[in-house]
Parts: structure tokens; C-alpha cells; sequence
């Protein structure tokens, strides 16, 4: 979750992210949402609970199977457009995140 939200929110710098949006999660949020369809929340919390809902719902999917690290290709194929995003979600895990997790 966390390189997710580094990756999709610039680790926090994004326009999103100074509206709680730090997953560039496509929804009204509890403040609503701007013109291209991105949800304000007034929380962190509210988002990441509304993220984590939208991630484990992919179990709808059949590739998917379950949301983990060995299933971001497949999330990924329904989460963004483009190949590259599970890449890029490692590559922040790797070089990031890894650091701080025991």
C-alpha cells in the first residue's frame, strides 16, 4: 500500500494528495470530486479506507485471484492504463519503502 500511494501521489505532492487523495482514486470522496472524476476527502483515513475497499474488491477479477505483491500485474491491468504501472510500484517498494519495513 505504501509504495502505491508513494508512486501515485509523488509522496505526497501530488494536486490530489492536498485534497486526502493520495491513491488517485477515481470516486467522490466524502467532499465530493473535481471536474475529471478525482475524489476530495477530508480525511487520510477516509481514502485509505476507500482505497483498500477498491483494491480488494479485485478479487472480482479472475487473474487477480488475491490483492498481494505477486499480483501486480494483474491489479494493475484493471487499476491504471499502461504496462508499466506494477514496474513502478516495485521499483518504490525496492528502492523506498523496503528500507523501512522490518
Amino acid at each position: 500500500m505504501a509504495s502505491i500511494i508513494g508512486l501515485e501521489s509523488g509522496w505526497g505532492t501530488s494536486n490530489l494528495a492536498m485534497h486526502n487523495n493520495f491513491m488517485g482514486y477515481r470516486a467522490a470522496g466524502d467532499l465530493g470530486k473535481n471536474d475529471k472524476g478525482f475524489g476530495y476527502f477530508s480525511t487520510i483515513e477516509k481514502v485509505l479506507d476507500a482505497a483498500i475497499k477498491n483494491l480488494a474488491g479485485y478479487t472480482r477479477y479472475s487473474d487477480v485471484g488475491a490483492v498481494n505483491f505477486a499480483n501486480l500485474d494483474a491489479i494493475g491491468r484493471h487499476y491504471c492504463e499502461g504496462g508499466v504501472w506494477a514496474g513502478r510500484v516495485r521499483a518504490m517498494y525496492t528502492s523506498t519503502v523496503s528500507r523501512y519495513s522490518a
